[in-house]
């Protein structure tokens, strides 16, 4: 194809590397899992940043056909089943006086 190889090498996780810069995580990832992570950072001042980056995350999961799989406070969990694989996407927020940091964590989980 014509678009630039991601961290993912995946279609169903190719979009998420337009979002935020991921890494693989050797040290999570075992056989038939792998686990890509990014943090994003944003200060207090920069609510409306965060706002539309969180609306362009949740809008391009959708598009991919992630469905919200569980919700906390915190945490909102993606996941998508699809050719005999299962894709996670683990959104945590944690929000201080200063900050709001988002870390994304991926998941491959191939059955």
């Amino acid at each position: 194809s014509s678009s630039s190889a991601t961290v993912f090498n995946d279609v169903n996780l190719d979009f998420l590397a337009a979002l935020a810069p991921f890494t693989k995580d050797e040290g999570a990832s075992s056989l038939g899992t792998t686990v890509w992570t990014a943090q994003q950072t944003f200060l207090s001042t920069q609510a409306t940043k965060l706002k539309a980056f969180a609306n362009s995350l949740l809008s391009e999961l959708s598009d991919a056909g992630y469905t919200l799989a569980s919700e906390s406070t915190t945490t909102k969990t993606y996941r998508l089943q699809k050719g005999g694989s299962t894709y996670l996407v683990i959104i945590k927020s944690s929000i201080d006086s200063k900050q709001t940091s988002v870390n994304i964590t991926a998941k491959k989980i191939e059955s």
